[in-house]
C-alpha cells in the first residue's frame, strides 16, 4: 500500500451575481412618458450618465415649486435688506423689521424644502428647468445589464424597474452545494467556472 495525495471534485449548479452595492434597479420618481432613451442593452456608462427623458407634469409642477421657492426667498432677501436700513435710519420700527425677519427665515426654509425634495431624486436646483423634461440618470458606473424602455411608453413611479445598471468588475459566483459534499470543501480550494456562453471554458 502506497500513500499518495488524492483530489476530491464535485459539480453543481450556480448563479453570477454583483456585489452588495453594485447593482441598481433604475425606474421613474416621476410618473410620465417616455420622450427618448439614451441606451441600450451592453452599454457602458458612468454614474451620472442620462439614461432615459420621461415628460412628466408632476416633475414640472415640483421644478416651478423649486423655482418660485427661490424667487421668494429672493424677495424676502431685498425686503429684509431695505427694512434694515429703514431701521437704522429711524423711520420704521422695531415690529416691521421683526416681520420681515420672519418672512425671510420662512422663505429659505421653504427653499432648502423643495430643493431637498429635488435632491431626494438626484436631481439639483440648478437643473430645473421648465423647458426640459425629467432626466433619469445611473446612480452607479458599469453596464446596462437589462433595460425595457420604449419611446411613448407610460411609466409609474411604482412600476417595476425598467433598467438595470450592474458593475461587473468584482462579482459573487454562488454555487449550490448539497451537505453530503460539504466536507469536501476548505478555504483556497481550487474552483471552475463554466458559463452557458463558453460551456468548455473554464
Amino acid at each position: 500500500v502506497h500513500k499518495k495525495d488524492i483530489q476530491v471534485s464535485f459539480s453543481t449548479t450556480g448563479v453570477v451575481k454583483p456585489l452588495s452595492g453594485h447593482l441598481a434597479h433604475v425606474t421613474t420618481p416621476f410618473d410620465g412618458r417616455v420622450v427618448r432613451s439614451f441606451v441600450k442593452l451592453g452599454d457602458k456608462v458612468a454614474a451620472g450618465t442620462p439614461l432615459f427623458e420621461v415628460s412628466s407634469s408632476d416633475y414640472l409642477e415640483t421644478v416651478r415649486a423649486c423655482i418660485q421657492a427661490g424667487q421668494q426667498k429672493e424677495l424676502a432677501e431685498k425686503n429684509f435688506r431695505r427694512k434694515k436700513e429703514l431701521l437704522e435710519s429711524g423711520v420704521i420700527s422695531k415690529k416691521e423689521y421683526d416681520e420681515a425677519l420672519v418672512e425671510l427665515d420662512l422663505a429659505e426654509k421653504e427653499c432648502e424644502k423643495s430643493m431637498a425634495t429635488l435632491k431626494i431624486f438626484n436631481f439639483s436646483a440648478d437643473e430645473a428647468d421648465l423647458a426640459k423634461p425629467l432626466l433619469v440618470r445611473s446612480p452607479i458606473g458599469g453596464e446596462i445589464v437589462f433595460t425595457n424602455i420604449t419611446t411613448g411608453q407610460y411609466l409609474k413611479s411604482d412600476d417595476d424597474p425598467v433598467v438595470t445598471v450592474a458593475d461587473l468588475n468584482k462579482i459573487w459566483v454562488v454555487a449550490r452545494v448539497k451537505e453530503k459534499d460539504l466536507g469536501a470543501i476548505n478555504l483556497n480550494d481550487n474552483a471552475e467556472v463554466f458559463t452557458e456562453v463558453f460551456p468548455d471554458k473554464p
